[in-house]
């Protein structure tokens, strides 16, 4: 397992480049085997602090609420999460220069499946996410692909 820190261009390219301005992410990806990777995400300025578990092998991803002390679960989307390999090249490529950074936001909607999941079953949700859940509720999350 390799550790990394990426710091990525301030979001309007005009401003002058001051370490405050720079977001600061915290990657662990399994280079090796390529299970899972785990993104820290700062806290933004109206945002909360969260953290991202991506596990491969069972195709299922945690996002983690760190200020509100909640954990949802989802299925991993391959189509936009990219396996710890190729994310590690394009950090790299980023970090070089090769890659400019894409700002714009991509987001789906989702909503939380209550009551909160039963953790008792660990193969549901395998080691990684629970070691990251262990101490919060867990819920769900169900993509919306229609209004209302």
């Amino acid at each position: 397992m390799d550790r990394m820190q990426a710091l990525t261009d301030p979001i309007d390219p005009d401003m002058p480049v001051n370490t405050k301005d720079l977001m600061e992410e915290e990657f662990d990806l399994d280079l090796e085997f390529e299970e899972y990777e785990r993104i820290e995400v700062p806290d933004f300025s109206k945002g909360r602090r969260g953290r991202f578990i991506h596990d491969f092998s069972l195709n299922k991803t945690a996002i983690i609420d760190l200020d509100g002390g909640r954990c949802f679960v989802m299925e991993l989307n391959r189509t936009r999460i990219l396996p710890p390999k190729t994310l590690f090249d394009m950090i790299g490529k980023i970090n070089n220069g090769y890659y400019d950074v894409d700002t714009e936001v991509v987001r789906d909607s989702y909503r939380v499946v209550t009551p909160a999941l039963d953790k008792t079953d660990e193969e549901d949700f395998g080691v990684y996410i629970n070691r990251e859940c262990v101490n919060f509720p867990m819920y769900r999350l169900e993509r919306i692909t229609s209004p209302g």
